[in-house]
C-alpha cells in the first residue's frame, strides 16, 4: 500500500500565485471538504475570507501519493 500525504494551502485574497500563500498545512489524513462560497476564519491571522476557487494537485513520487488542495480567496465585503 502506498503512503498518502495531504497538503492544504490558502492564498491571499485575489491572488493565484504560489508565492502568495498565507498559510499551509500538512497531514496524514484528508482535510474536511471545502466548497466555493464558504467562509474561512483564520483566527490566529485575524482574517475572514471567502473561498473563490479550489484546485487539487495529485502526484506520485517514490511510492508516496500526494494530494495538495489550493484554496484561493477573496475578502468578505
Amino acid at each position: 500500500m502506498k503512503t498518502l500525504s495531504y497538503m492544504l494551502e490558502i492564498y491571499e485574497p485575489g491572488s493565484e500565485s504560489a508565492s502568495n500563500c498565507i498559510v499551509s498545512f500538512t497531514a496524514n489524513t484528508a482535510f474536511p471538504k471545502l466548497s466555493i462560497g464558504e467562509y474561512l476564519n483564520l483566527v490566529y491571522l485575524d482574517m475572514e475570507l471567502k473561498l473563490s476557487k479550489i484546485e487539487h494537485l495529485i502526484w506520485e513520487n517514490e511510492g508516496r501519493v500526494s494530494l495538495k488542495t489550493l484554496i484561493y480567496t477573496e475578502r468578505i465585503a
